[in-house]
């Protein structure tokens, strides 16, 4: 009774443990490491007019002077608690496709959106929902009618933190093959299977994660890349 108990716990560790590599490596490790900045100073708007009505309340604002001959104006607003964007664009846009990052009131981004509106018999958007939690955006007109227009990268990552994000995905996949060559020892013993070796020797166990580094680092820098979003050596800059 002893023996199953032990090998029942040993395989719960297992599984336990093949949970856990996954999830450091899928949602913990990037949120730590791979955070992404925005520089967005030249694409903030400026707030002209507030505005209040029984549902809630608006803000008008300007945007940036290398937009405004796209978008005329652009307006925030709620509506039973719910957060809206609705532009108001040059009659001579048919479409056009917009970046938004959105902003709490400290000035954190919370996320962002690319919309792209088709215009027919009103110079006005549609009205795009919002995080709740906005207090200001950030718009940036990517294309109108068709032609991309050339604006600088606003996303950032530092390269620091995809170098460390790198290095402890390395240390979780030799930490991981450590632990299973300690268990899938015991639980070959267990059932007479010892012919059978799976286990790695610390040297290949270390190569193989000093690869796993610059493969992972090398992806992340590509993927960043294909994302638009630049990595640089200091992601507020």
């Amino acid at each position: 009774m002893e023996r199953i108990i032990k090998i029942i716990l040993l395989i719960t560790i297992m599984m336990a443990s093949i949970t856990l590599f996954f999830v450091l490596l899928k949602v913990i490790l990037p949120k730590l490491f791979l955070k992404i900045e925005y520089s967005v100073e030249s694409r903030l708007g400026r707030g002209v007019k507030k505005y209040t009505y029984p549902n809630g309340r608006a803000v008008l604002y300007e945007p940036h002077p290398k937009y405004r001959k796209f978008v005329n104006k652009y307006m925030l607003f709620t509506n039973d608690g719910y957060k809206y964007l609705k532009c108001c664009l040059d009659k001579g846009v048919k479409n056009i496709k917009l970046s938004v990052v959105m902003f709490d009131n400290r000035g954190r981004a919370l996320d962002s959106i690319v919309v792209t509106c088709e215009m027919k018999d009103s110079l006005e958007t549609q009205a795009i929902l919002l995080h709740q939690s906005t207090s200001y955006v950030s718009l940036q007109v990517d294309n109108v009618n068709n032609v991309n227009l050339e604006n600088d990268t606003v996303k950032r990552c530092s390269l620091k933190n995809v170098i460390f994000y790198s290095i402890f995905v390395a240390l979780t996949f030799f930490a991981g093959i450590a632990v299973f060559n300690i268990l899938s020892a015991d639980i070959l013993e267990y059932f007479n299977l010892t012919f059978l070796d799976f286990s790695m020797s610390f040297g290949s166990v270390l190569g193989w994660s000093l690869l796993v580094a610059i493969l992972i680092f090398m992806r992340t820098i590509r993927s960043a890349k294909k994302r638009g979003i630049k990595v640089v050596r200091n992601a507020r800059k």
